[in-house]
């Protein structure tokens, strides 16, 4: 055979690969039922992963990481001696309370879930909020109904207080409002009524 004839043979083969090539998508499977369940367990334990990252860059900045205690599956956490609630600041504590650790008020036991002051905890159950809706035909988290913890991540009084409002949007609105009051706290700034 020719060289011409290859280049005409390969040419329809490559014509009828164009040509079909979306025929061949255009019929995508259909999806199961479950394709679009989410397990917000994986998303909680991510959420916490990501925390518990940023928290050990605070404390190799802060040269204490090497007392930070693991937890799996949980926060991490460090002894309070390494960012004191009251008395002498130490580096861990500006890093994550912000520039006034003693006014941003610091936790008795710190640890991940106080990055910027507790803010993304607190930002972070906002979106879970809105998650939680949209994946529920916009229903509420309802801690008669459901285990709380099983959909965020922060403090049992913090989710008692994410959760007063008589909407999805209100729950939203009150982790949110509280996140930013941390991050204007991480600031040293003036809290903001919601």
């Amino acid at each position: 055979m020719n060289i011409r004839k290859l280049g005409i043979i390969g040419g329809f083969a490559v014509g009828a690969a164009l040509a079909l090539a979306p025929a061949a998508v255009a019929a995508p499977p259909a999806p199961s039922t479950d394709a679009f369940a989410i397990d917000f367990g994986d998303i909680r334990a991510a959420e916490i992963s990501s925390m518990n990252f940023l928290f050990g860059i605070e404390t190799t900045l802060a040269g204490v990481n090497s007392h930070v205690v693991h937890n799996e599956g949980a926060f991490d956490t460090i002894p309070a001696e390494y960012a004191p609630k009251t008395g002498d600041m130490t580096p861990l504590n500006y890093l994550l309370y912000g520039i006034d650790p003693e006014k941003a008020g610091p936790s008795s036991d710190p640890g991940a879930y106080n990055i910027f002051n507790g803010a993304t905890t607190q930002f972070t159950d906002a979106n879970n909020v809105l998650l939680y809706a949209l994946l529920n035909d916009g229903e509420q988290i309802d801690p008669t109904k459901v285990d709380v913890n099983d959909f965020l991540i922060g403090s049992s009084d913090n989710i008692a207080h994410g959760l007063s409002g008589d909407s999805v949007f209100e729950d939203f609105g009150n982790f949110f409002g509280a996140g930013v009051n941390d991050m204007l706290g991480y600031f040293a700034l003036p809290s903001i009524d919601f």
